[in-house]
């Protein structure tokens, strides 16, 4: 070898290292630069193919990564490191049929390659080919058994074959080596939950929250629990702990209203439906329990416009009709209305209420009504037993729609 060659070598090792520096330190551009460099010395070069892949990998440029990687192989084909990279960035650009194979050449070359069958066992659990997932993780563990993130994702596969007693093992191995990530926790807290032992899942959220306080969603999942307890002291108490880290969803916001409703805690549940409205103010159905909860509180006329509101939004939801009609009646002020004494518009209101209770009364009771005055008239021959017959039932139905309401405000 002439000095000249020996000394392009070294300069080519050079700029390798000098890539290798700069991509350490978070200067990709830089690095790519370098690598360029040493490919103007030795346009073969595997090793500068490599770090320029890794370089352009973190900066989000995935195929251009994959091209790179593609010089590499192509250099030196048993170069099991380009092969692991490239995977890892076909993943990003969702190639996932590519990257297995880029997997399956790497512990082929590499059979002790822990990383490599690691990630074979995530890309088999996303085609949900869970039984090869577990193969893939069960030989990470082989290799490396102290490794909790394969023991956390062994369980997840475990848990969708339905073999949840071994997912339980499972996870309780990686939260042995590795006490403090929350994923795992959560991971065997919903597995508790779907198999019942919901105090015990509790346990495992208390754990979550010990680590990582701020989980709001932590917070609103022991809510749900607890109420599934009926524990609804505790179950708003952690809600209340979810919405002061979260206050812009409006589901949590409903849920707690209506939990501080089962409390009795009726100001209370106004204000938490307020917050939900303000969120998803034409949500009809939300300005309806608003409502009903105004009419516990005795603020009729604040109840009357939650329940107009609600019917400006759906004039055909006929729960906010008949709780309209109902406090208009309890309240006796269905005559003043009858009579006139009250202004075009609200005449017009208790129209359209009357109309939508017809409407509701013909499509689910008339049907049933006709029947049973049919069965009357066929089985006595009697058109005035038939008619009073269905006079009554008409008169319970009515009268169950207002008790119904009636447990409800």
């Amino acid at each position: 070898m002439s000095q000249t060659d020996d000394f392009s070598e070294v300069e080519y090792q050079v700029w390798c290292d000098r890539a290798d520096a700069s991509k350490q330190l978070g200067q990709y551009e830089d690095a790519i630069e370098h690598c360029d460099r040493a490919l103007e010395i030795c346009p073969t070069g595997h090793s500068a193919w490599n770090h320029r892949g890794i370089a352009l990998h973190r900066l989000g440029r995935y195929e251009e990564a994959v091209a790179s990687y593609d010089r590499a192989i192509q250099s030196l084909p048993t170069f099991h490191t380009a092969w692991y990279n490239r995977g890892l960035s076909l993943e990003k650009l969702n190639q996932k049929i590519a990257a297995l194979a880029s997997y399956e050449t790497v512990v082929q070359l590499q059979p002790e390659h822990a990383l490599a069958w690691r990630q074979r066992g995530k890309i088999f659990a996303a085609l949900e080919r869970y039984e090869d997932a577990i193969v893939s993780y069960d030989k990470v563990l082989s290799l490396v058994p102290d490794d909790a993130e394969s023991w956390k994702r062994r369980g997840q596969s475990l848990r969708r074959l339905g073999q949840d007693e071994a997912a339980l093992s499972s996870y309780g191995t990686a939260l042995e080596l590795d006490p403090d990530d929350c994923s795992t926790w959560k991971a065997q807290a919903n597995l508790l939950f779907d198999l019942q032992r919901d105090n015990e899942g509790l346990q495992c959220l208390d754990r979550v929250l010990e680590l990582d306080p701020n989980d709001y969603q932590t917070w609103n999942l022991k809510a749900i629990v607890l109420a599934r307890l009926d524990q609804w002291e505790q179950e708003v108490d952690s809600r209340d702990s979810a919405l002061q880290l979260n206050s812009t969803d409006p589901e949590m916001w409903t849920q707690q209203a209506a939990s501080l409703q089962k409390l009795r805690r009726y100001e209370e549940a106004v204000i938490s439906y307020d917050h939900a409205l303000e969120l998803q103010p034409d949500n009809y159905q939300l300005w309806h329990q608003r409502g009903l909860v105004l009419r516990r509180l005795g603020q009729f006329e604040g109840a009357i416009a939650s329940f107009n509101q609600a019917l400006s939004l759906n004039p055909d939801y006929y729960p906010a009709t008949r709780s309209r009609l109902y406090l208009l009646l309890s309240t006796g002020q269905i005559v003043g209305h009858l009579l006139g004494n009250c202004s075009a518009i609200e005449r017009q209101s208790l129209w359209n209420d009357l109309q939508n209770v017809g409407q509701s009364f013909v499509k689910t009771k008339l049907p049933a009504l006709v029947i049973l005055g049919l069965t009357a008239l066929f089985s006595t021959h009697s058109k005035g037993l038939a008619i009073a017959i269905a006079a009554v039932f008409t008169i319970i139905a009515i009268w169950s729609d207002l008790i119904r309401e009636a447990d409800k405000g």
